[in-house]
């Protein structure tokens, strides 16, 4: 099967931040999301023996990394507080995760 097209698109910079923070996967451990420059990037826990990935953004909330196919989406609570992701780790695994942001 050949691998999915994606097309990167332009997302401001708030948004991007939002989605900046400490992830935990239960069973997998902690990962990091970092706004670096114009863009994110994915830090995998150390025993997946991933580098450091840039996800790019298709849509608001839905990001993929062009080296693997690794996918992340985003879904933010009402309140603001709680990001909840999910996403296809390079195995084809489907991953979920939790961040508890501070009161602002």
């Amino acid at each position: 099967k050949p691998p999915a097209r994606h097309t990167e698109i332009a997302l401001e910079a708030a948004k991007l931040d939002r989605y900046a923070g400490s992830y935990e996967a239960p069973g997998e451990g902690v990962f990091e999301i970092i706004r670096e420059a114009g863009f994110l990037t994915f830090s995998a826990p150390a025993d997946w023996g991933l580098p450091k990935l840039r996800i790019r953004p298709e849509s608001p909330q839905d990001f993929f990394a062009s080296e693997l196919p690794l996918r992340v989406s985003f879904q933010i609570s009402g309140d603001g507080r709680v990001v909840v992701g999910t996403g296809k780790n390079p195995a084809g695994k489907t991953e979920a995760w939790l961040a508890r942001l501070p009161a602002r």
